[in-house]
């Protein structure tokens, strides 16, 4: 079967994820959590637009593929879909901004959240009504891999440098 890929809308679904990204963190600066179970207004708009950017990502890039059948999605998987990106996003948000777990709280968010990312993908694929989907175990387990490690290295990058606090201090929105 031939499938076609809008190269806009891929272009379009990296923008949306990298603008989301960097959005999502600018709320963060500047968080610091006594405890993983407190959520400031700061953490859940992170979240919130964090998840929420990458949950579109994934669908803006799922109707840029073009396919010979019509396929359309179940709208309670789809949403879902997007309850987990957040729910997870926020969880690792969390982890990886308090101290409490000291050195294990960017690997720790990074599994949550990529396991997270994981979740959402494979619940938004399992949502596609019209065509058979069929998953190559293998791809599956590297692209697991793939947004753990993603997620722990962009936690560590925002979390774990020593500038983090002084980058806060500067009043990012």
């Amino acid at each position: 079967m031939p499938i076609i890929y809008d190269p806009t809308l891929v272009m379009l679904s990296v923008f949306v994820a990298i603008i989301g990204a960097l959005t999502g963190l600018a709320f963060t600066f500047g968080y610091n959590a006594p405890s993983m179970f407190f959520s400031p207004k700061s953490l859940v708009k992170g979240a919130v637009i964090i998840g929420g950017s990458i949950w579109s990502m994934h669908f803006i890039a799922m109707l840029a593929v073009k396919l010979p059948v019509a396929v359309n999605y179940n709208s309670t998987e789809t949403l879902l879909s997007l309850c987990v990106a957040v729910f997870f996003t926020g969880v690792g948000l969390s982890i990886a901004s308090t101290k409490r777990f000291g050195l294990l709280r960017i690997p720790v968010a990074g599994v949550l959240m990529g396991s997270g990312i994981a979740g959402m993908h494979y619940l938004g694929m399992s949502a596609t009504r019209g065509c058979g989907l069929t998953y190559d175990y293998d791809g599956v387990a590297l692209s697991v891999a793939v947004a753990i490690s993603a997620s722990a290295i962009a936690r560590g990058l925002h979390f774990g440098s020593a500038t983090h606090s002084k980058r806060c201090s500067v009043g990012w929105f």
